[in-house]
């Protein structure tokens, strides 16, 4: 009997003594996250290069995923947790947000996130922008929202700039700058994050630049104005959009125009997005022969891409393929 109880004893000892370490664990785990700068960003590449910076001292959220369409976000209130304990909400800007964030922000209980505070960036902020010209506009839903919330820029930047890598060594180094800001102790390492991560991206550019040198002057067409930055990059034109206006919807007369020019000037190519409808660039593509490219334009599981640099390896490598495949 003595025994039995003996035992019993013994392993009621070593299982409350998991327990009680398994709790401190948890307590230790919670409490280092806390300890962490909370950053929000609305789109998953800057969460990534916001990782790539912060390091250690940062938890990173996005409120968005990459295989998302950036213009047609739903207003999602089960994302106000996220921002009610973000110490940092870091934005693309240029109003890629205007149609469903100031309503999560109004409903939020953090001001120290709304605009102009000190947890708010734009990572636009010196970026190399490209302007639209107004018949690229119009009474598109871009300019309505526009003109809704009243943002009066005087001129309206094409939000796609992320996808000109250049561009990223901006919103590195914007991120940088607003993290040490916000926790100066951890300064030093933001920076040297932040050099590491230009001196890696400078380097991919250089090479970058080089592979795609001989493709200048190639002609393509673009479902949507999405490509500019990259393009413009390398000295490719764009013939046409599938859209015919910013955030426009694909019109049959305007297709058909586009073709015909497609045909007269042999473009073979046309680009989308993931998220982009693939049976009207069909359409297009059957009427002319030619292909369809679909690149990645975030990243994200779904998509394949893990960060920064890899979204740039994978869009260089398809790109690169088509462009030996036109020229074959």
């Amino acid at each position: 009997m003595f025994y039995i109880l003996s035992s019993l004893c013994k392993v009621n000892v070593f299982f409350i003594s998991i327990v009680l370490l398994v709790l401190n664990l948890l307590i230790e785990s919670s409490s280092q996250a806390l300890e962490k700068l909370q950053v929000v960003t609305t789109f998953p590449h800057d969460a990534a290069i916001a990782v790539e910076i912060g390091g250690s001292y940062v938890q990173v959220e996005s409120l968005t995923r990459g295989e998302e369409d950036p213009h047609l976000v739903t207003t999602r209130f089960s994302l106000i947790p996220l921002l009610n304990r973000a110490d940092l909400l870091v934005v693309n800007g240029q109003l890629l947000e205007v149609m469903w964030l100031p309503e999560l922000l109004q409903k939020s209980r953090n001001d120290k996130i709304l605009p102009g505070k000190s947890g708010y960036l734009d990572v636009s902020r010196g970026a190399d922008l490209i302007f639209y010209s107004p018949d690229e506009v119009g009474r598109s839903p871009l300019f309505d929202a526009n003109f809704v919330y009243g943002a009066k820029t005087g001129q309206i930047a094409n939000h796609h700039y992320w996808l000109n890598p250049a561009n990223g060594l901006v919103i590195a180094k914007n991120i940088s700058e607003k993290l040490s800001e916000l926790d100066p102790d951890h300064e030093s390492t933001y920076r040297t994050n932040y050099e590491k991560f230009a001196s890696r991206l400078r380097e991919r550019i250089q090479e970058w630049d080089k592979q795609m040198i001989p493709y200048a002057g190639l002609q393509v067409v673009s479902y949507h104005r999405s490509w500019n930055y990259l393009l413009n990059r390398h000295g490719i034109r764009i013939l046409g959009y599938i859209e015919p206006l910013e955030l426009g919807l694909p019109k049959q007369s305007s297709l058909k125009k586009l073709a015909r020019q497609m045909k007269i000037q042999k473009v073979r190519l046309i680009l989308l997005e993931t998220y982009q409808d693939k049976k009207v660039a069909g359409q297009l593509a059957g009427e002319t022969g030619a292909h369809i490219l679909v690149l990645p334009s975030s990243v994200g599981p779904n998509l394949g891409v893990q960060d920064y640099f890899q979204l740039f390896e994978v869009i260089y490598g398809k790109l690169l393929e088509a462009f030996k495949g036109l020229q074959g």
